[in-house]
C-alpha cells in the first residue's frame, strides 16, 4: 500500500473518515432524539415531585459525575434554595427546579445562573467553562 503526504495508506484514511461519519451520524440522530423529547414536553404527572440527583442526571441525559463534580451545572445551579435534603440524600422540586432545568443549554447557561437561580456574580472559573463550552458547540 502506498502511503500519502500524511503518513496514512489510503485504506486507513478511509477506514477512519467513514467511522467519524458514522459517529457524527449517531450525534446528529441522538440530538435530534433529544430536541424531540424536549419539544413535545413532558408529562409533569409521569414525574416524581422530589427527584434525586441520579433522576436529574438521567431526565436530561447526563453524566451522573457530571453533575456531581460541577455544581453549577445541577438543577438550580446549586443554589442553596433550590435544593433540599431528604433522608440524606439530595433532592430537587420538580415544578421549580426541574422542569425549568431541562430546557437550559449550554447558551443560557449564565441567564440561568444569574436570572433563574439568584446569583449576582458567577465566578471567573464558571464563566471560562461556559464560554469554553459555547466555542465547543459555535457559539456566540
Amino acid at each position: 500500500m502506498k502511503e500519502n503526504d500524511y503518513g496514512y495508506d489510503d485504506l486507513n484514511y478511509r477506514a477512519i473518515m467513514l467511522q467519524e461519519e458514522r459517529t457524527l451520524r449517531e450525534l446528529h440522530e441522538l440530538k435530534d432524539k433529544l430536541n424531540a423529547i424536549l419539544t413535545t414536553g413532558i408529562n409533569r404527572s409521569d414525574i416524581p415531585e422530589w427527584l434525586t440527583i441520579e433522576q436529574c442526571a438521567s431526565l436530561k441525559g447526563l453524566n451522573i459525575n457530571t453533575l456531581k463534580c460541577n455544581a453549577w451545572l445541577r438543577p438550580g445551579g446549586g443554589a442553596r434554595g433550590m435544593q433540599r435534603y431528604c433522608g440524606g440524600r439530595l433532592v430537587f422540586n420538580r415544578d421549580e427546579v426541574v422542569l425549568p432545568w431541562l430546557s437550559v443549554t449550554d447558551d443560557m447557561l449564565e441567564s440561568y445562573l444569574t436570572e433563574t437561580c439568584g446569583y449576582r456574580v458567577i465566578p471567573e472559573v464558571i464563566l471560562r467553562k461556559i464560554r469554553k463550552a459555547k466555542e465547543k458547540t459555535g457559539g456566540a
